[in-house]
């Protein structure tokens, strides 16, 4: 009868090989991780332009607007940009800010799509109206837009939105897509004087619904389906 040997580590021969089968398949599996050249936040420039003020005032005002839309348009389709970046080798993630660190709103920028028009094309049309320099002299954005990293459904007239659209809902008021993006070295970045535009590290958003929202707390979650590549600033 043949009897595993047992090597100075402790572990049989058995053990090894299948150590070292798990080990290649992890391997494996690593490379079908998609590659993203993440940026140091230093190396894009940062300026305010002038405020840009929200359509409605208040919640109630947003849902009504939106009921009316749905109405006239059917389904709401909108776009939302986790745009990336690299502080000491880990992903932030830059977000609009209205109000104080304790109670403000923080919210993704984004918007809604225009009819006949594609979810990418209206994320780079959003992306450059909310964060383009008005200075033509100033370098302006590259938006590099790496694919749809999750899709949010909101069955009703009501603030809560699902990864997910419920089975018992056939028409769902809005199909919210979120998509992760980075901007190259040496651009410019001009957000609207009314809000804050600052970077939050991967593990503040970690589960941190009731400060950011079950969207932006869920982005850990979904950007691990990518490797970075962080770059930094000479």
């Amino acid at each position: 009868m043949m009897q595993n040997r047992i090597d100075p580590s402790g572990m049989t021969s058995s053990s090894l090989i299948a150590k070292a089968k798990s080990s290649e398949k992890y391997d494996r599996s690593m490379e079908e991780l998609k590659m993203v050249d993440l940026y140091d936040f230093r190396s894009i420039k940062f300026v305010k332009k002038n405020s840009q003020v929200e359509k409605d005032k208040s919640v109630p005002e947003r849902m009504k607007r939106m009921e009316a839309n749905y109405q006239q348009h059917g389904m709401k389709r909108t776009v939302e940009a986790a745009i990336a970046v690299n502080i000491h080798g880990h992903p932030h993630i830059m977000l609009l800010r209205i109000g104080n660190n304790q109670k403000g709103f923080y919210k993704l920028p984004g918007g809604r799509c225009r009819r006949g028009e594609t979810e990418e094309e209206c994320l780079k049309r959003k992306l450059t109206k909310r964060l383009a320099p008005e200075d033509p002299n100033e370098p302006m954005p590259e938006w590099i837009v790496h694919g749809v990293i999750s899709v949010w459904y909101r069955p009703n007239f009501e603030t809560l939105l699902y990864p997910y659209c419920p089975a018992h809902i056939t028409k769902p008021k809005e199909r919210k897509l979120i998509y992760l993006v980075t901007v190259p070295a040496g651009c410019t970045i001009a957000y609207p004087k009314n809000y804050e535009f600052i970077p939050v590290p991967l593990f503040d958003l970690y589960e941190n619904s009731k400060k950011f929202g079950p969207i932006i707390s869920s982005l850990p979650q979904v950007s691990s389906k990518f490797e970075f590549n962080y770059l930094y600033q000479e």
